[in-house]
């Protein structure tokens, strides 16, 4: 957003912003913000508590509606806010919760500040303010991350992530169509195998065809004038896409080439954006590329807990999975959707007003249908060897991270 001529520029606004959120509970720190000067709330008994409300309410402003999508880019910018911020969460366990890494969650809140910034920006009208009292402590001012800095070209990836879906087949065709006339050109022609009935990719088209574009632009020419199988196959519920020169040399090949190894720089840096895996061997006289990236979930969850917002958050738990999460909050529905969505694991809440949830953790085993569903009981009670005694195959004791809830789920799945 373009500073407004008359008032704090926007970008020093956002650092200011940034500076308060990360004191948000300290008093002595709020009070003598500039921050409440440009909210109105400066030199008032209250100044602390004020501008503290202000920014966990415009944190809240942010938080999307219950019909949004878990997985969609909405609910990533509250979440970093809120788990950060407002809950006080150590950057590791909100990157955990997000299942991101440490260097993607910095990407996020980057982000999600400055659309709270936005919000509060156009709520105040933001008063000027001399630049002397602008906030320049250098032990504040965050450390440079090269590593960001250095995939800002590709930062729509993550953000498209995992909104955006790719069908196989018809993106392997346009990149063999891509690189038909090169391959020709060195006398190399790329055969193809794949699997039947392969699940979408959870990555953006455009991510897999320029993955799949700069490592044919290294496998052809290592060709020798021969063939190259380009395979792909579900395993470990991931796709895995095999690129091998058919025609083994008779010493030892390498990347030594600059654009060849650009080019594999380029596919490490796409790939690790999708959160995908790539290995380039050039062992035993063979060229070969191994590479997984993540499917859209298929594996179904039945969760059952009389509190929306705790389906909601499986339901982003396991955003970018191999599982997808069934919610309901009805204990009449949990039979039928069981058998309906064919429930690979059922996640049972015991504390639910209208029937005891161990009352259905007995239906569940008793019932021919559903008597060999793993069950994981999550529950605020502790009571694990109850549960396990009336047939659950696990216990989370709420509040469960997405760490604990996915691996409990790899646990006791019968697809693992």
């Amino acid at each position: 957003m373009d500073a407004n001529p008359d008032n704090v520029p926007f970008d020093e606004f956002v650092k200011l912003l940034r500076h308060a959120l990360h004191h948000l509970y300290d008093p002595d720190w709020l009070r003598s913000s500039q921050l409440a000067v440009l909210c109105n709330v400066a030199g008032r008994f209250d100044t602390p508590s004020a501008l503290q409300r202000i920014l966990i309410d415009a944190i809240a402003s942010l938080q999307p509606s219950s019909s949004e999508p878990p997985q969609s880019r909405a609910w990533r910018i509250y979440d970093a806010l809120y788990y950060r911020y407002v809950r006080q969460q150590e950057r590791e366990d909100v990157a955990d919760q997000l299942g991101i890494s440490g260097r993607q969650l910095r990407r996020e809140q980057h982000t999600a500040i400055e659309v709270l910034a936005d919000v509060l920006w156009r709520e105040y009208k933001v008063r000027p303010i001399l630049p002397v009292q602008l906030i320049t402590d250098a032990q504040e001012k965050p450390a440079a991350d090269t590593e960001l800095v250095d995939d800002q070209d590709f930062a729509w990836i993550r953000e498209t992530l995992p909104d955006r879906s790719t069908e196989i087949q018809p993106a392997i065709n346009e990149v063999i169509q891509l690189t038909e006339r090169m391959a020709q050109a060195m006398g190399a022609q790329v055969d193809v195998f794949l699997a039947a009935h392969l699940p979408y990719l959870a990555v953006p088209p455009v991510a897999f065809r320029q993955i799949l574009l700069s490592l044919l632009a290294v496998a052809i020419p290592h060709a020798l004038k021969g063939r190259i199988l380009l395979s792909a196959v579900l395993e470990d519920f991931s796709g895995k896409f095999t690129i091998i020169c058919s025609q083994p040399t008779s010493t030892p090949m390498a990347i030594e080439n600059d654009h060849e190894t650009q080019n594999i720089e380029m596919a490490k840096r796409l790939v690790r954006m999708c959160d995908g895996s790539l290995e380039v061997s050039t062992r035993q006289q063979v060229f070969q590329i191994e590479l997984n990236l993540p499917v859209v979930g298929h594996l179904p969850v039945l969760v059952v807990d009389d509190n929306p917002d705790a389906l909601q958050l499986y339901q982003r738990y396991v955003a970018g999975t191999s599982y997808w999460v069934t919610g309901t909050s009805e204990p009449k529905e949990v039979m039928n959707l069981a058998r309906k969505i064919a429930a690979k694991v059922i996640v049972l809440d015991v504390m639910m007003p209208e029937v005891d949830g161990w009352e259905i953790l007995g239906r569940l085993r008793q019932e021919t249908t559903t008597s060999q569903i793993p069950i994981i009981v999550c529950s605020i009670l502790p009571q694990e060897p109850l549960a396990r005694s009336l047939g659950a195959n696990a216990f989370l004791r709420k509040p469960v991270s997405r760490l604990e809830f996915l691996q409990a789920l790899d646990t006791i799945s019968p697809a693992r």
